[in-house]
């Protein structure tokens, strides 16, 4: 069956879109070695397949130099596998040591986080108490509920405004305001009737400066223009809010994590029986 003009024009446009197949390669290859990065905090993986695809997979011919490099792709292992950043081949095996001395998992070392100290091998001393998980879980909650406050915000349909002569601030779309805090609003099919203006939170003035807005040919572009500033600063302050938010998340659930384990080290050292009082 032949295709009709109109047809072919809409594969033609369908088939212009192609040469996203390679962007997003590139944008995919580029995510994975972001999180690799991110894991290890090393971009040996990189600079060693770019060495190897300009110079081959040459053999190092200085001994102490090549047991070095030779060393290297462990420690990154180590590093992104487990999410504990050991500085060293020597501290990663300091590590396992002392997960094997304290039956712990390595991935539970990861999860203290900033509260287990890597130069030391061990849980540090100041670790947080129970008034401050409780303040840091009210804080985190504050900033979630401020985040989606300020999402809800960024969807709403209305540019908010304020009258310069009054000051009074406001939502308002093409047809309808309605104050920020307090009254109901108007529309502006109400706007013939001047008397109900005292119970909109408007004062008469102020309303029927509202009212003549409703008829300028520009208030549409007025508001639409006020929308997308509007949703660009929100946008940027919820960046902001949702940073914080993964901070203070990272910290409460590091500390937990932290006293949780410290607590199961002091309770396997309580309930360990010396040797000198086994029968025998």
């Amino acid at each position: 069956m032949a295709l009709t003009n109109e047809a072919t024009g809409l594969l033609g446009t369908l088939s212009s879109f192609t040469f996203l197949a390679p962007v997003a390669g590139l944008s995919a290859m580029a995510l994975l070695a972001l999180y690799i990065w991110n894991r290890t905090r090393s971009t040996h993986s990189l600079m060693s397949r770019l060495w190897q695809l300009f110079h081959g997979k040459r053999d190092c011919k200085d001994a102490t130099t090549a047991t070095f490099l030779d060393g290297q792709p462990a420690l990154m292992q180590f590093r992104f596998t487990t999410g504990v950043r050991a500085r060293t081949a020597g501290q990663a095996h300091a590590l396992i040591e002392w997960a094997k001395r304290n039956n712990e998992d390595m991935g539970d070392i990861a999860a203290c986080g900033g509260f287990f100290d890597l130069e030391k091998v061990g849980l540090k001393d100041d670790l947080p108490r129970n008034h401050h998980h409780i303040l840091k879980f009210a804080f985190t909650m504050a900033l979630l509920l401020a985040l989606f406050a300020l999402c809800l915000a960024m969807l709403m349909p209305k540019a908010i405004v304020s009258l310069k002569a009054s000051g009074a601030s406001f939502v308002m779309s093409t047809n309808h305001a309605k104050p920020l805090w307090q009254g109901d609003g108007f529309s502006k099919d109400q706007c013939r009737d001047v008397e109900q203006f005292e119970t909109t939170g408007f004062t008469s003035t102020d309303a029927k400066l509202i009212c003549k807005m409703f008829d300028d040919p520009g208030i549409t572009k007025f508001i639409n223009d006020a929308i997308f500033v509007q949703r660009l600063l929100l946008g940027f302050i919820a960046l902001n809010v949702f940073a914080y938010l993964l901070s203070s998340l990272r910290w409460l659930t590091q500390g937990i994590q932290a006293c949780k384990m410290r607590d199961r080290i002091r309770i396997r050292s309580a309930s360990t029986v010396p040797l000198e009082v086994l029968p025998g």
